[in-house]
């Protein structure tokens, strides 16, 4: 076994939507809105340059407030258009998936679009947005809350 497949799972937009589902609180989102749910949420956290900073950056900027845990699922853009799948990361290998992303794809994971990851253990969502925003949300009882604390 080589380490993208240690690494990573390669899921398509059904195991999304099973994954929300399999979370009570995420369970009425619909993945492909999710983004227009996000947009007009409170605690989006505006970054200049934001896209400029390594994937590595990035990351961990995005997971400063609340640390991913279990499995969660990765789902830039694209995948809503292009290329429809997902990857599933073990939360403690964040950082290692997305330089290895890098390297294996010769390519930026964070390409200045938008961008979730979804953690049904968790009933959280870090998003980055194309404006150059990012938020921590956490989806309790059907109430949005997000990490305005990030520094």
């Amino acid at each position: 076994m080589n380490l993208k497949e240690k690494l990573y799972n390669i899921v398509g937009l059904d195991n999304i939507l099973q994954g929300m589902r399999s979370c009570p609180q995420l369970a009425a989102v619909n993945p492909l809105d999710l983004m227009t749910l996000l947009d007009v949420q409170p605690g989006w956290i505006r970054h200049n340059n934001l896209f400029q900073l390594a994937d590595e950056e990035i990351m961990q900027l995005l997971t400063q407030a609340k640390t991913p845990s279990g499995k969660v699922l990765l789902v830039p853009d694209r995948a809503y258009f292009a290329d429809p799948v997902a990857y599933e990361v073990d939360g403690s290998r964040l950082a290692e998936f997305v330089t290895f992303y890098r390297m294996d794809a010769g390519t930026s994971f964070f390409d200045g679009c938008d961008f979730v990851m979804i953690s049904p253990e968790q009933a959280t969502i870090w998003a980055i947005h194309h404006e150059e925003l990012y938020g921590v949300f956490e989806f309790a009882e059907g109430v949005v809350e997000h990490y305005s604390h990030i520094a």
